[in-house]
């Protein structure tokens, strides 16, 4: 849907071995990929939310109803006090250039950034398509879970190697997300469902926005 696209990789010797992590892969694509379409916004003096709708708006519609309702539902476009700033990010979990599949997952995130730089994330929206839902329940604790576990990765996690071992050998050293560290608010928002007959994943597809929702925010709250 999207013209002029180019992607390239390159495989890295890393000398540390690594196993599997929620989301492999597309949680880190998905913050290169939804960062960097917000500098292309920027660059082109469009609004984000505006710019992702332009660039799928030929797409399936349940990509653009769930751009707008989780930035109708964390009040995209109202004025906030200086330091605060809104993001939004989408993407789809596992195959986000087929039609009608996959997950499509938008999260919406607003954030507080002191003049000391201390990130409050005050409240994050989440819209999605996964065609049908059987157990809304367990989606729902699904999105809640999912995106937790990618806040936490985003801003908090991280291993430091010395002489070729982990430094952080407990979790003293290896600071995780408390439950007083989670936001007051994560929406989960069901209103975007297509009721396509696919029953696709959704433990893994949370994952993927919140990294970039929260970036985009911080911009929008320091520039």
């Amino acid at each position: 849907a999207i013209p002029n696209s180019h992607f390239s990789s390159a495989q890295l010797p890393v000398n540390v071995l690594n196993g599997a992590f929620r989301g492999p892969c597309y949680n880190s694509h998905a913050f290169f990929v939804e960062s960097f379409i917000d500098d292309c916004a920027i660059a082109a003096g469009i609004d984000p939310l505006e710019y992702r709708l332009k660039l799928l708006s030929t797409w399936d519609k349940p990509w653009s109803d769930c751009l707008r309702l989780a930035a109708e539902k964390i009040g995209w476009g109202k004025p906030l006090p200086k330091g605060e700033g809104r993001g939004i990010a989408i993407t789809n979990w596992p195959q986000a250039s087929m039609r009608n599949a996959g997950t499509i997952m938008c999260t919406a995130a607003h954030v507080k950034v002191s003049r000391d730089g201390e990130l409050t994330i005050k409240q994050i929206d989440v819209a999605f398509d996964c065609g049908s839902v059987a157990n809304a329940d367990a989606v729902r604790a699904q999105i809640e879970g999912g995106t937790i576990f990618g806040m936490n990765a985003a801003v908090n996690e991280q291993l430091t190697i010395r002489d070729g071992a982990i430094v952080e050998q407990n979790f003293d050293h290896y600071p995780m997300l408390r439950i007083s560290d989670v936001p007051p608010t994560i929406n989960v928002h069901f209103d975007a469902l297509s009721g396509h007959q696919r029953m696709d994943i959704i433990g893994e597809a949370p994952t993927g926005p919140i990294a970039p929702a929260i970036g985009n925010a911080i911009f929008q709250a320091t520039g």
